[in-house]
């Protein structure tokens, strides 16, 4: 079963690089890390209740991490990063740029979604 998005709501959006102004301290939820802090990847796939709590804990947590960087929900191949925003770090941004067509379409293809008119 094929989930549409909207091609409207997809040439509303854009993509950067982004650069912070300095390294970043990230609490590794995406590997060693895990143990490290007495959890596993179920963090990271499961329920969201979960997640946040953690979250919570590592954001008010002494050592002051920059955020957090953990792996995909739905690839756990990919990786990501949540910053807190309260942490001082600027970003240098590489203009937003348009996804490139033929990129998207084999992107959406691969997670069962395609573009609507």
């Amino acid at each position: 079963k094929l989930k549409l998005i909207a091609e409207s709501e997809m040439n509303t959006r854009r993509w950067s690089i982004l650069k912070p102004n300095r390294n970043l301290r990230l609490v590794d939820f995406a590997g060693a890390g895990l143990n490290a802090v007495g959890t596993d990847g179920g963090v990271n796939t499961g329920p969201y209740k979960v997640s946040r709590k953690w979250a919570w804990a590592l954001y008010h947590h002494p050592g002051k991490p920059d955020g957090i960087y953990y792996t995909a929900r739905h690839n756990t191949a990919l990786h990501c990063m949540a910053i807190f925003s309260d942490r001082g770090i600027g970003f240098a941004v590489n203009g937003a740029q348009p996804f490139d067509p033929p990129w998207l379409y084999a992107v959406l293809t691969k997670y069962g979604k395609t573009l609507s008119k």
